[in-house]
Formats: C-alpha cells, sequence, structure tokens
C-alpha cells in the first residue's frame, strides 16, 4: 500500500494564491439594510399601545447581522429593549455600548452568573423560586433591587415555572424585598400549530394565575415563538 502524500511541506510561495477569488456568496449569502429593520421596527411599534414596551430579540449575533448594529436600528425604529439568549450576549452589547434594557432569555441558575448579570445591569429570566432567593440576596448585598422576568411554562416544558403552581409561588415571590419583577413571559407551546389555536391554549391555561398577577402588580405580559 502507498503512503499517502501531503503538501503540507511544499512550498507554494512562488506560485499565484487565488484566496482572494473565492466567491464567499457561492452557498448562500444575505444583506439587510439597517434602515429596513429600523422601518419594520417602527411599523410594528405603530400597531402597539404608547405603554406598551417593544422587545427586540437580536440573539445569536442579530441572528448573523451583527447584534451591536441590529440592536442600534431597531432602537432608532422604537425598539425599548433588547433581548438575547445567553449571559456573554448581553455583556458584549452592553460592552458595546448598549444601554437599552436588555433581557438574557437563557436561563441562568449559579449565583456566581447571577451577580455577573447584575454588574452588568441584565435582566435575569427567571423559572423557580430558588433563583428568585439568590437574586434578592445579591439585591440585599449591594442595597439595591435586582430588576428580572419571571417565565412561566404553560407548555413548552423548557424553562418557567409550573403555571397550575405559579400563584402559590408567586406568593412567596411578592415577599422579597429586595428583587423588581420587570416582567413575566412565556413561550408558545408547539410551533407547528397556528396561532389562533395556540394562543387559545396560552390564554386556558394563564387563565389560572393572569388576574391574581395583575391584580398585584402592573408589569409587562409577554408571549415569545421562535
Amino acid at each position: 500500500m502507498q503512503n499517502r502524500q501531503t503538501n503540507q511541506v511544499f512550498n507554494f510561495d512562488k506560485f499565484p494564491n487565488f484566496e482572494k477569488d473565492i466567491d464567499l456568496k457561492q452557498r448562500a449569502w444575505i444583506e439587510v439594510k439597517g434602515k429596513a429593520i429600523e422601518t419594520n421596527v417602527r411599523q410594528l411599534r405603530s400597531k402597539l399601545s404608547k405603554n406598551c414596551q417593544f422587545m427586540a430579540v437580536v440573539k445569536a449575533d442579530g441572528y448573523g447581522h451583527d447584534a451591536k448594529l441590529v440592536s442600534e436600528y431597531a432602537i432608532k425604529g422604537g425598539a425599548s429593549q433588547l433581548g438575547v439568549a445567553t449571559l456573554n450576549e448581553g455583556i458584549k452589547l452592553r460592552s458595546s455600548g448598549v444601554k437599552k434594557p436588555i433581557l438574557i432569555l437563557g436561563n441562568l441558575y449559579t449565583k456566581r452568573d447571577l451577580i455577573i448579570c447584575f454588574k452588568n445591569d441584565l435582566m435575569p429570566t427567571i423559572s423557580s423560586i430558588r433563583e428568585c432567593l439568590i437574586c434578592n440576596n445579591i439585591g440585599k448585598q449591594f442595597g439595591l433591587k435586582f430588576p428580572l422576568h419571571l417565565k412561566v411554562d404553560t407548555g413548552m416544558s423548557r424553562l418557567g415555572f409550573e403555571y397550575n403552581k405559579f400563584v402559590q409561588q408567586f406568593e412567596k415571590i411578592k415577599s422579597f424585598e429586595n428583587i423588581f419583577i420587570e416582567g413575566i413571559y412565556s413561550h408558545l407551546s408547539i410551533s407547528r400549530f397556528i396561532w389562533l389555536i395556540q394562543r387559545e391554549c396560552f390564554l386556558i391555561k394563564i387563565s389560572i394565575f393572569i388576574w391574581y398577577v395583575l391584580d398585584y402588580l402592573c408589569m409587562d405580559i409577554n408571549l415569545c415563538q421562535n
């Protein structure tokens, strides 16, 4: 059997270099104008009431289009908050100079990560009493209130408080003096279902707790879909 020859040791310096001629668009390519993002956000924002917040989700580096750039144009269009998937994404946006409130959609459950989140003025997604207690202790340590969002699981089974136990758990959450609940959100349970069916399923499940929560606090209630 012949030994496989390798060209790694060969000196190609004297031969032409064609790397610059490789077409970056040979497989897939998309160009998005910042002004188009701004216009789209402004159009969506115009459909909402004036006191309704608009959160632009810019996770995965703005879905591949540069999170900082997408954020800037979304804010110009009227976005009042931003959402990212991970703590690192949030820190990167803060480091780039973005001042708007930023929600971490992924779960943070260690004290270390939640302290980092707090110090970078980011809002974590909280899915358990344990995480609420950690955030409350962090806020108490610094003499401030820790802003956060609560997530309720209404069928996605990914993150969140169990919807049928949330009222009982919320009673405990109300006693924490060093957290500030910026909002409560959930996620459509099955993405292949049409919107009206999803909406009915969601409303049935949140009806167990929604009026109780709204009676206690004035906050944002949101529903997400991939």
